[in-house]
């Protein structure tokens, strides 16, 4: 099945799925999109889909992946804007771990991760960056054959406690309201 998204940059980004393999274009008018994923679903349905090898699925990083999850994952999402904004900020930022091989990443990298992104951010947004990370992980294991020999290397790492209880004291003169 395909699916054609307007992108921000104002291209016209078209997807085909088709048993569990799926191929991305993007064009910049939305007709060319149309007919490049008319032609795409045919061949798939005649049997001339092979499988994408331009990226070795063993030798892709970690910033391929989140690419590659944001293009095609992430853009089907209701919070596609969001999601796209914190993975374009953890590419630009976390640079050093981007580029490591999947199949070398481990548990402590993303501890260490969390440990200095807790210095400057709220617990919650800690706990939904270590949330997309690890779906992305997955979906890459699973949908991309991609070799995690130890695991989803963000599974077992503890989240931050998020505490976002406000106290407020009423000020003289101020009355409480109930609301309920």
């Amino acid at each position: 099945m395909a699916t054609i998204v307007k992108r921000p940059s104002g291209k016209c980004q078209a997807t085909v799925r088709k048993d569990g393999q799926s191929r991305s274009k993007s064009f910049l008018r939305r007709a060319d999109a149309a007919k490049w994923a008319r032609e795409t679903e045919l061949s798939a349905d005649r049997g001339l889909l092979t499988p994408d090898l331009s990226v070795n699925a063993s030798e892709m990083t970690l910033g391929e992946v989140l690419r590659k999850y944001r293009d095609n994952i992430t853009s089907e999402k209701r919070c596609a804007d969001n999601e796209s904004f914190a993975i374009n900020g953890f590419l630009r930022k976390c640079s050093q771990l981007a580029s490591r091989k999947v199949s070398k990443l481990r548990s402590a990298d993303f501890v260490y991760y969390r440990d200095q992104r807790i210095k400057s951010m709220k617990a919650a947004t800690v706990v939904r960056e270590l949330g997309w990370l690890q779906h992305a992980l997955d979906v890459a294991c699973e949908d991309w054959r991609q070799n995690l020999p130890h695991g989803n290397p963000v599974k077992p790492v503890r989240r931050p406690k998020i505490n976002n209880r406000r106290e407020r004291r009423l000020q003289q003169g101020e009355t409480p309201t109930h609301n309920c």
